[in-house]
């Protein structure tokens, strides 16, 4: 938890990268302002054998002068992988928000939550890939005001089906789990 406000003149705001080989790895991050010459907050939490669970919130102004504001990554090998960004304003150069949630054999969760501004000058509002092998997506975004360059949202859910007997991709895509959006744009939407 940090109630004040971070500057980095030369690099990211905060970065944190985290691991666990067995059981499950789980990042509480509360902040207030950052403002930081690339990204705000470069997050990345990975787990081997079990769950991993990322939950951010950002209750000021993240500014990223020539970087991302928020750039994120949940990864689990066998178990679920969930991630809960909360966010206010957001003004960078790259992209506001970019997530990558990936789960194999598991629930891949991404909940997207800005209540602010977006402002980008040269990238996406939000990018988002949410990943599963042999499992399922569940995505929610709920989003306010969006101004960016290119895309306002940039959406990838992806459901793949590998057949682990044969080390193959048998091409089925979702047919043995579920891929669901729940989308929702509360102001404007602007991408040049």
């Amino acid at each position: 938890d940090i109630s004040g406000t971070i500057t980095a003149e030369n690099g990211t705001g905060i970065k944190v990268m985290g691991a666990a080989g067995e059981g499950s790895s789980t990042m509480l991050i509360n902040v207030n302002n950052i403002t930081s010459s690339s990204q705000s907050l470069d997050i990345n939490n990975y787990n081997f054998l079990g769950s991993a669970f990322s939950a951010i919130t950002a209750t000021g102004h993240l500014t990223a002068e020539w970087g991302q504001g928020a750039m994120l990554q949940t990864h689990s090998s066998l178990g679920d992988a969930t991630t809960l960004i909360h966010f206010n304003d957001i003004t960078a150069m790259s992209s506001g928000i970019s997530l990558i949630n990936e789960a194999n054999q598991g629930t891949s969760t991404a909940d997207i939550t800005v209540t602010g501004q977006i402002n980008v000058s040269h990238g996406e509002g939000i990018t988002l890939n949410a990943l599963t092998t042999d499992g399922r997506t569940l995505v929610n975004v709920d989003v306010n005001n969006i101004a960016s360059e290119y895309d306002a949202i940039r959406l990838y859910n992806y459901n793949y089906n590998d057949n682990y007997a044969t080390g193959v991709d048998d091409g089925t895509g979702a047919d043995n789990g579920t891929s669901t959006i729940d989308l929702i744009t509360r102001g404007a939407l602007v991408s040049q």
